[in-house]
This record gives C-alpha cells, structure tokens and sequence, in this order.
C-alpha cells in the first residue's frame, strides 16, 4: 500500500507553505511532512494522557470525598480569605 503525500493531495496554501519550510529547512517535503505528523502524534498522545492522568486524579479526589466527606462548617472560617478574582 503507497500512503506517500504530494502536493496535489494538499489545499494550494498548505502545500504552498509546505514546500516554502521544507525549502527553508533543507529537507524533502516527505521528510517534513513525516516530522510534523510524527510531532502532531506525539502531542496528542500527551493530550490524551494528560487528560487520562487528571480524570484519574479527579476520580480518586471524589472517592476520597466520598469515603470522608466534608463536614457543615468544616470550611466555612476560611470562606472570606479566599480570593476569586473580580468580586
């Protein structure tokens, strides 16, 4: 299977700029184009285990609350120190 990507395959302005960095940069469009897929891969599997990452905290915050939940009162003296902004 040929999965290889040419300019015809591209908008006019993408494949205008693509042409015009892989210029600037010395390196075949292929090879660009490989490097800036591999990079946007790269950043969205962060992204992803970033949010997994967070979700996991999030879960674990409400198990905890959930085991020993906040008492009436238990926050209230500290209410007027808190700072939230343009109040």
């Amino acid at each position: 299977m040929n999965h290889s990507v040419t300019l015809q395959n591209l908008d006019e302005a993408t494949g205008n700029w693509l042409f015009a960095e892989a210029q600037k940069r010395n390196v075949s469009v292929e090879t660009l184009t490989i490097v800036l897929l591999h990079k946007g891969i790269e950043k969205e599997q962060e992204a992803v285990d970033r949010k997994a990452h967070f979700q996991a905290l999030e879960r674990q915050h409400a198990e905890a609350y959930a085991k020993i939940p906040v008492k009436p009162g238990e926050f209230e003296e500290w209410e007027a120190e808190q700072i939230w902004g343009d109040e």
